[in-house]
Order: C-alpha cells, then structure tokens, then sequence
C-alpha cells in the first residue's frame, strides 16, 4: 500500500481506539443469564425491558413497551438506579441483533456495578424479535410492524461499503460523519480534518446534521463503531431524502482490524527479509566450506 495514502497516514491513530465487547469476548458475561425471545413474549408481563441502544435507534424500532436507556452513555448507572428504586421485576436488556453484545455489557454492569440481582440479556435482539413478533414491535410509532415498512437487508447492504472504497469516496469531497458515542470515540477520529463527529446519543443534532448534508447536495459518509448502528439510521437517511451515502464496512472497529492486519504484514515481512538474507548467506558459506575441503583432500 502506498506510503502517502490516506490509510498511511491514519494507520496509527486506529491502533488506539476503543475496543468493544465482541462476540469473540463473549467470555467475560459468563454470569449474564439469556432469554431467547420466545422466552421472553412468554414473561413480557413479568419483567421491565430495557433497549440500551442510541434514542436515535429506539425511537425508530424498539419492542413494544420497552424503555431507553443507552448502555454507553454515563447516565446508565443512575438512571438502572431510579428504575430498580421503582419496581422490583426482573430487567431484560436488549440491543440490536445477534452480533450485538451491548446487551450482555448493560446486564452484567447492572448485576456487577449496580446489585441489580434479577438481569437478563436477550440473545438474539431486536431483528429475530421483530421476526417472530412483529406485532409486538414498534415501527416509528405504529404497531404492529408490516415487513413492507423496513428496509430490507439487500438495500442495506448496497449502501455498505469496504474501507478502501471508503476512502475514495472522502476524496471525491463527500461529507464524513463519525457517529460513536464519546466513550467509543475517546477522542480519536479515523479521518483528520475530513470528518465531523456527532454523538449517536444526541438524536437531535444527528437530525440537524443529516439536514445541513442534504443541503449541501455532496455525498454523505456515516461510520459508527461496529457496523450496527447505520442501519437504523438509514431509515432517518431515507426518510430525509438523502440519495447518496455510504456506510463503512463494520464500523471504526473494523478499519482497527484492517489496519492492524497491516501493520502485522508488514512486520512480518521486515521479520522474513532479513531471515531469508541470512538464510541465503549461510547456505553460500555452507558451500564455501564444502569445495574448501574438497580441495583440501
């Protein structure tokens, strides 16, 4: 890759980012309890559900009944507080699908940070929920939710793209949008001086920055930290009129990875240069020793 590429001269900011629970790292919830959602339609009654994703994307889809309170966001602690203070039913967290974990993060600081004793993570999120009950799901206000009204997985993923057509997207001056919630972001962009960032969490300055983009008649770049989040904000995209935009290919974590896998490429090569230089210096003195005792018989 060319040293003067735009990957290049960011690469190092990425290896600093803030790095989220995976499903790979699933290990650390190990006391998290789960509930499929047929579990959970059968005790919806019985507990207080909890969406800990942005408002943004609770106030577009959420299950019917549900109440907001985004996991990354510092008022969760206080606000699981007052909740507990008023009912004593068990809490069933959830966010957005099954790659998500922000549901077992919210279960497992509310039972290890704040002795919440009763706390459930929702295994599979809200795609497999609104899949098995739809009439029990919210759609920007109504119920029950018609399959008509979403977007579907290919018109989502059309809009996806890999981080090297990313970034030529930048250079064709598209405005950039970095929509991490601040602890995700801690402060460190991806694209200096090309990118704007807003909170996902602050759903009215999300709104008024996607308007100021449709003015400005460019194309219009959004990432967030993994890749979940667009995808509920491509309705708000859509419902502006927005025609051109991209999303970048599972998020800032993603690109943490790419670059990474860079770096370590390229480590290994100035590891194997040198080895097979070595290696081929040996074997010419192995050689050099062999015809000298030819010779010397």
């Amino acid at each position: 890759m060319a040293k003067n590429t735009l990957w290049a001269k960011l690469a190092g900011a990425a290896l600093f980012m803030y790095t989220a629970p995976t499903l790979a790292n699933l290990g650390a919830y190990g006391d998290v309890q789960t509930l499929s959602v047929n579990q959970l339609a059968k005790r919806l009654n019985e507990v207080v559900v909890v969406d800990v994703r942005s408002p943004l994307e609770y106030q577009l889809l959420h299950i019917k009944g549900a109440i907001n309170i985004p996991v990354i966001n510092w008022r969760f602690g206080k606000k699981i507080r007052a909740l507990t203070a008023k009912s004593d039913k068990a809490i069933v967290f959830y966010c957005g699908d099954s790659s998500c974990t922000d549901s077992y993060n919210a279960a497992h600081k509310a039972k290890t940070r704040y002795q919440v004793k009763k706390t459930y993570a929702l295994k599979s999120g809200m795609l497999a929920w609104l899949n098995a009950y739809p009439d029990l799901a919210t759609l920007r206000g109504k119920s029950p939710v018609k399959s008509t009204d979403l977007i579907s997985e290919t018109d989502f993923q059309s809009r996806v793209v890999k981080p090297m057509a990313f970034e030529k997207y930048i250079n064709k001056d598209a405005l950039l949008l970095d929509v991490r919630a601040g602890v995700e972001r801690e402060g460190v962009g991806i694209f200096f001086g090309h990118e704007e960032w807003v909170d996902i969490n602050r759903e009215k300055e999300i709104r008024a920055f996607l308007v100021q983009a449709k003015a400005s008649g460019k194309p219009l770049l959004v990432y967030d930290n993994e890749g979940h989040q667009t995808r509920w904000l491509q309705y708000a995209l859509e419902d502006l009129g927005i025609k051109e935009y991209y999303f970048l290919d599972s998020g800032a974590l993603g690109y943490q990875q790419m670059v990474r896998n860079m770096h370590k490429g390229d480590w290994d090569r100035r590891r194997l240069v040198p080895a097979m230089e070595n290696g081929d210096h040996n074997q010419a003195k192995s050689k050099d020793n062999s015809v000298s005792k030819h010779h010397g018989h």
